[in-house]
């Protein structure tokens, strides 16, 4: 966030699955203050846009959940966002996207 912040990361794409599951974390862990916070943020910034999962990017997560077993279900549809959106580069700790053949996964600029 850092780097966004600073502007280095000019826009961030999420899916609308990645933005509840973030959500309910910092509800859990921090209270309702920073997920409200939080949410508020991610609505309102220009940079950052969400995308909200259709059938067509359901259908290719449901096959990439089925392909990699030991990836969740939101993960896969940060996948198909990047085949559709041609992205390469993810922004993430978790190492199991490692294993995608195509994605560049780091996890600082």
């Amino acid at each position: 966030m850092d780097s966004f912040i600073k502007g280095e990361i000019r826009k961030i794409l999420i899916t609308d699955y990645v933005l509840l599951e973030t959500i309910s974390f910092l509800l859990k862990k921090s209270g309702f203050e920073e997920a409200i916070e939080t949410l508020n943020m991610f609505l309102q910034n220009e940079r950052i846009e969400i995308v909200f999962v259709d059938e067509l990017m359901l259908e290719t997560a449901k096959s990439l959940f089925e392909k990699y077993r030991d990836l969740s279900l939101t993960d896969c549809s940060i996948i198909a966002l990047m085949e559709e959106k041609k992205i390469k580069t993810l922004f993430s700790f978790d190492n199991g996207f490692d294993k995608i053949k195509g994605i560049i996964r780091k996890e600082s600029i």
